[in-house]
């Protein structure tokens, strides 16, 4: 939209992020419900708890989780639990654009692929943009229209996803080589 990021008044209520380690995400002396509470609250500053709770059950519902985790707190959760109560939080205030950071590197392989899968359903849902932060390739190309390729911080290449066999770098050729066969 060709605004400057680095100004918070620019990401409120238009960006929002879902970072890879969930453990530190949340602050551990809040429940769920506050933590999804938080930036719904810096957003709107007419505080109405009946409100807030039927949008953060709703919220909770989205992401795979039910009502009864409303009052529960970090260390009650699984890690799986833990990251879905981010990214209903990440979605509380509706943002057009979601960074997904190493999102669902720290979980379980069986967890990823569920995780995965909710993205793809939150973004059709909420009509948001995501930057999928990885390593993991088969991933990116698992929820991904377009693929960049980083070397040491610059962009080398960049493709729609149903092109990833053609790319034409050989650090991004390296880096297919080990998931797809050329």
């Amino acid at each position: 939209m060709g605004k400057n990021v680095n100004n918070p008044n620019t990401r409120l209520g238009h960006m929002s992020t879902v970072f890879q380690d969930y453990s530190s995400s949340i602050n551990p002396n809040a429940c769920v419900f506050e933590a999804i509470a938080e930036p719904m609250m810096v957003i709107d500053r007419k505080y109405n708890h009946k409100r807030y709770e039927e949008k953060i059950i709703q919220l909770l519902e989205d992401v795979g989780l039910n009502r009864s985790y409303l009052k529960k707190y970090p260390h009650e959760l699984s890690g799986g639990e833990a990251q879905r109560v981010c990214i209903a939080r990440a979605i509380s205030t509706e943002p057009q654009f979601l960074l997904l950071d190493e999102a669902i590197s720290s979980l379980d392989v069986s967890i990823q692929t569920q995780i995965l899968n909710l993205f793809l359903k939150l973004k059709e849902k909420y009509k948001m943009s995501y930057l999928f932060i990885t390593h993991d390739i088969q991933a990116a190309v698992y929820i991904c229209d377009r693929i960049i390729f980083f070397n040491d911080g610059k962009i080398i290449e960049e493709t729609a996803v149903n092109n990833i066999g053609r790319v034409k770098d050989p650090y991004s050729r390296s880096l297919l080589a080990a998931v797809i066969p050329f």
